[in-house]
């Protein structure tokens, strides 16, 4: 028989927390309040011999449920009327919007990445021309090139992984994930794919200015 996994009591008590905290109606004293409330009905309860887990459960049915209290608060607070409910959205939808807006800064970046390795490509007939008028052989792109290249048609995967995450957080109800840590993510990964792609599109550009003869630099007397 499996082992039953312990009941976290603090980790109970912070979900629970989270969850209120993600109405705009409470303010931090009213979360205090309401936990040292809960806390306290949990600690009479266990003294008369109920488990953790089942101590959590009557208390926090007792403390009211989420949309009682965001209710409850937001008459004592003095936020009903339109202000509230555009409060609210605002309040509701702030977290999914700036993840959204990270998503699109992302999918530009990669398309940017994508434009400087096109660039590169658009040097390459340039290069073979100049070589054919030069007289030299042209040895082609070079092989790292060709490698962030072949790479290029898939551009839009990282920005389609971004947007699955985001799908994964909004449909497992996990709204309130810092939308800055995955700010911060989707800039390092660009940071790391811009270092091999900008030494990717150079590389071309030296290999056709080098096929220009010394000569067309050299100073008319």
């Amino acid at each position: 028989m499996a082992n039953s996994i312990p009941f976290d009591l603090n980790a109970a008590f912070s979900d629970w927390r989270d969850q209120l905290q993600q109405s705009p109606h409470f303010r931090s004293e009213n979360l205090n309040e309401l936990e040292a409330h809960l806390r306290d009905s949990v600690t009479v309860l266990q003294s008369k011999g109920l488990t953790a887990d089942e101590a959590f459960m009557i208390g926090s049915r007792r403390v009211g449920s989420a949309e009682t209290l965001a209710d409850q608060f937001a008459a004592e607070n003095g936020e009903r009327g339109w202000r509230n409910h555009l409060r609210r959205l605002m309040h509701q939808f702030k977290n999914p919007a700036l993840h959204i807006l990270v998503t699109l800064y992302f999918t530009f970046g990669c398309w940017l990445l994508w434009g400087c390795l096109k660039v590169s490509q658009m040097v390459e007939p340039a290069a073979a021309r100049a070589s054919q008028i030069a007289g030299t052989i042209h040895s082609g792109p070079p092989t790292f090139t060709l490698l962030f290249w072949n790479f290029m048609p898939y551009w839009y995967v990282p920005p389609i992984i971004a947007v699955i995450y985001c799908a994964i957080l909004w449909t497992r109800q996990k709204r309130n994930a810092s939308w800055l840590a995955f700010f911060t993510v989707t800039t390092a990964v660009l940071f790391i794919l811009l270092i091999p792609v900008l030494i990717a599109t150079q590389l071309p550009i030296i290999s056709f200015l080098n096929t220009i003869p010394a000569k067309a630099f050299a100073a008319t007397h």
